[in-house]
């Protein structure tokens, strides 16, 4: 036996706390033990719960102190599995520490990130990868933050309309199981619905029309920036899809269409309940989490890697 860091974030810790056994669907259906999940490798050991169930949700993205981590140590035999890379979690540190900088929005810190990724994936195509450039890139971005810099190159990246609605048309085929009160539910899931039959020009009317809807809840978006943080952390820590490699630009890009497809989502449902409660969002990305792990086998990304982090920011 070999003592690790063991990590619970605090939404771990408040859930155990508070709920002695959640009732929604998805935890009467995946029984004992759902939604607890434990993380192991060789040097450490992370706690967390499934997105899946709408308490955990709450927990994982209603609270802007989640993500706070008490670490202890514990005993495992750690024989069996492998090591996380140092190289690995000093990216994964880094990202982090782009998400959590309170100077930034969640687009603004995915812009920072994918200027650590563009670096990571132009030093490993040269064969050259430099541990060391990448911290300091991530000092220089902090930098760009503060002055201001990092805001107006990020306003400067093109829209590329064409693949905002070709996601527009997947979104149609995501089905919800919502505990939501019925006439809200019903106008929301018709609204979904209607994207799989409309014309080309129609749907990007449509999609200019759920822009619109955005742009008018401003306010309301930006006190939820917290919301889209925590989702992006909870990818990041629960998943660790953030690689030394390729998968890392994959991951990245797949991150930033869940992403628009949440908006879409919420776009829709804005729609007809202008004063949507917190409670209601995080109900809808609990349901859209495990819609898209069900279906993850089924969405194949067509896009070239090395267009990823662009079609991937153009989303954003």
């Amino acid at each position: 036996m070999e003592l690790i860091e063991n990590y619970q974030p605090e939404y771990v810790k408040r859930f155990k706390e508070n709920n002695d056994k959640c009732l929604c669907q998805t935890c009467q259906k995946e029984g004992n033990g759902f939604p607890f999940v434990t993380l192991r490798w060789k040097n450490q050991q992370r706690e967390s719960l499934s997105l899946s169930c709408q308490t955990a949700a709450k927990e994982i993205l209603l609270n802007p102190q989640a993500f706070v981590l008490h670490m202890s140590s514990i005993a495992v035999d750690s024989k069996v599995l492998s090591e996380l890379e140092h190289d690995i979690e000093m990216l994964h540190q880094m990202i982090i520490n782009h998400v959590i900088d309170n100077r930034t929005n969640y687009k603004e810190s995915l812009y920072s990130i994918s200027i650590l990724l563009n670096k990571m994936q132009r030093g490993m195509v040269a064969g050259a990868l430099n541990t060391d450039e990448l911290v300091a890139l991530s000092t220089q971005l902090s930098d760009l933050i503060s002055s201001g810099e990092l805001d107006k190159h990020f306003t400067e990246i093109p829209k590329l309309p064409n693949i905002c609605q070709s996601l527009l048309i997947g979104v149609g085929d995501i089905k919800l199981e919502l505990d939501l009160p019925l006439v809200r539910k019903m106008s929301f899931m018709l609204k979904l619905s209607e994207l799989k039959i409309l014309s080309e020009e129609r749907l990007a009317e449509r999609l200019i029309e759920l822009e619109g809807v955005l742009v008018s809840q401003q306010q309301f978006l930006s006190n939820v920036d917290f919301i889209f943080k925590n989702f992006i952390l909870y990818k990041i820590y629960h998943n660790t899809f953030f690689e030394m490699g390729e998968g890392a630009i994959s991951g990245f890009k797949g991150l930033c269409d869940e992403l628009f497809e949440i908006k879409i989502l919420l776009s829709l449902y804005l729609l007809d309940t202008p004063d949507m409660a917190l409670e209601e969002f995080s109900i809808i990305i609990s349901s859209y989490y495990k819609w898209k792990k069900d279906n993850s086998s089924k969405r194949v990304n067509s896009v070239k890697n090395e267009d990823a982090i662009l079609y991937g920011l153009a989303v954003l």
